[in-house]
């Protein structure tokens, strides 16, 4: 039962994150939604998003969309020129007879249905003040709240509690919010966004030329500096950028030009004492409504050595210095899955939720075809791994009799998509599963490193005998003893692969 609470609330984090869960019952016909100490109802919410349309309509005011609505489109109101494109995306794929259907994540949906994401997180985990409504609805306001309310739900996702700051109070310059790590620190965070004329709900007076990403860069980093804040800082600066948009996000066009302009300002223009970690983002989802989002991020540490790769440094040093900075890794982890919303109301797989056929889970027994037609077999699933170019599962099963056998278990797209994203958790129980590490020693190290926790002392000092005196290991923690014995291991293995290509 604990492997399965365990396996389960892994694949609810995935959907959710590490805030507050979803809270959600059916009461008859009726699904009902707890956000924060609001109960909402509706009798036709199948699934998650299907209540994020009905609560941002709410937020917002149905008056003030029917308004917004009955105008032009180029008139209308950033926001609601691109819930009009969430709508052509929505009937372009409509099951026919009303039934559910799944289509691949688009700008548009990112850009309404997420920001109603961003809002429901603020509002169940934080709070979501009528201000920042107001500013959304108001046309020069519309990108920055755009933008802070992404960086909230990256955070949210992330584990962090949020508290929004006053800034209705002008006697003081205000950040946007402070975040708390689940490590129990506390941060001041800034996001800025570039602003492009005729974009966002920017014109000529308070949008830029397309051209030069970097233009606001340094602009924004000074302007959040100087806020005040008693706490270090997470400061988040969106390029704004058609540049990169499609291709790898791994590797975006403007990446090596900002990381040279942040290593200059660090040289010259850094004041003494300040540091921060600085998330250089590109969300391009405004840019990229009819097709998948390819949003991209650069996390760098202006003032510290966070996001940095030193030069020959040891990999276990290299392991140290990103466990020191473990809020910022969080972070910059968040935002991969950035362009990922909950699909179920329970945290549950939506193949599962939604499809016809249950996935085997470890530990249950089941009725198998058995090689002759018509025979059944009876057996308790042990094990399973999937073999994803043949769109199958294998298991191991124990019969009653105490003998093993292997079945091969088709699955469908939706199915293996729910797999890739829940590989460790999928058969209900956690269990390892290997990632590929490719000829990068440093990934290797890791998880060398992280799958040898909890070895015994003694069987270290066993498998090192040879390579310093009992002695000289007898001044050692045992966890420099066992990051000692990985880099042995990434050395031998390095050298193994040396000699074999």
């Amino acid at each position: 039962m604990l492997d399965r609470h365990n396996a389960e609330e892994k694949i609810r984090e995935a959907q959710q994150g590490l805030g507050r869960p979803i809270v959600s019952t059916m009461f008859n016909d009726h699904r009902l939604v707890a956000v924060g100490s609001t109960l909402h109802w509706g009798k036709n919410w199948k699934t998650f998003p299907d209540f994020l349309d009905h609560y941002i309509k709410l937020k917002l005011g149905h008056e003030w969309g029917a308004a917004e609505q009955a105008k032009p489109l180029a008139d209308r109101h950033p926001l609601m020129q691109l819930f009009a494109a969430y709508g052509a995306y929505r009937k372009a794929n409509q099951a026919k007879g009303g039934g559910l259907v799944s289509a691949e994540m688009s700008g548009a949906v990112m850009c309404f249905t997420g920001l109603a994401y961003g809002l429901y997180l603020l509002d169940h985990n934080a709070e979501l003040q009528e201000r920042l409504i107001r500013r959304l609805k108001d046309r020069g306001n519309f990108q920055g709240a755009f933008y802070e309310i992404a960086v909230a739900r990256m955070l949210i996702r992330a584990g962090f509690e949020l508290k929004l700051e006053d800034e209705t109070d002008g006697a003081t310059k205000h950040c946007e919010f402070s975040a708390t790590s689940k490590g129990g620190k506390k941060y001041w965070v800034e996001a800025k966004m570039r602003s492009i004329n005729g974009m966002l709900g920017k014109g000529p007076l308070d949008g830029g030329s397309e051209g030069k990403p970097l233009r606001k860069l340094i602009q924004h980093l000074n302007g959040a500096f100087e806020k005040p804040a008693a706490d270090a800082r997470l400061i988040f600066i969106d390029l704004n950028t058609a540049e990169g948009l499609g291709g790898d996000p791994a590797a975006p066009p403007w990446l090596k030009p900002v990381v040279a302009r942040l290593e200059q300002y660090e040289r010259k223009e850094l004041k003494a004492g300040e540091s921060a970690y600085v998330f250089v983002t590109n969300l391009g989802y405004h840019r990229e409504l009819n097709r998948h989002p390819t949003g991209s991020m650069l996390p760098y540490g202006v003032g510290c050595d966070f996001g940095k790769t030193l030069l020959g440094e040891p990999h276990n040093m290299r392991y140290r210095r990103e466990r020191r900075h473990r809020d910022g890794h969080d972070v910059a982890e968040a935002f991969k899955h950035e362009a990922l919303l909950p699909t179920t109301f329970d945290g549950s797989l939506p193949s599962e939720t939604f499809g016809k056929k249950n996935r085997p889970l470890i530990g249950e027994t089941y009725r198998f075809n058995g090689p002759l037609e018509g025979q059944e077999m009876v057996g308790t699933v042990v094990g399973a791994v999937v073999l994803e170019v043949e769109s199958a599962a294998y298991l191991t099963l124990r019969t009653p009799e105490g003998s093993f056998l292997h079945v091969k278990e088709p699955m469908g797209p939706d199915e293996l998509h729910d797999y890739r994203g829940n590989k460790e958790a999928y058969f209900g129980k956690l269990q390892h599963v290997g990632r590929k590490v490719g000829k990068d020693p440093y990934e290797l190290f890791k998880v060398f490193y992280e799958h040898q926790l909890g070895v015994p002392r003694q069987v270290l000092l066993e498998r090192l005998a040879g390579f310093r005196t009992p002695e000289e290991f007898a001044k050692w923690s045992d966890e420099d003893l066992l990051m000692f014995y990985c880099e042995c291991q990434v050395r031998g293995a390095t050298a193994e692969m040396t000699k074999a290509a």
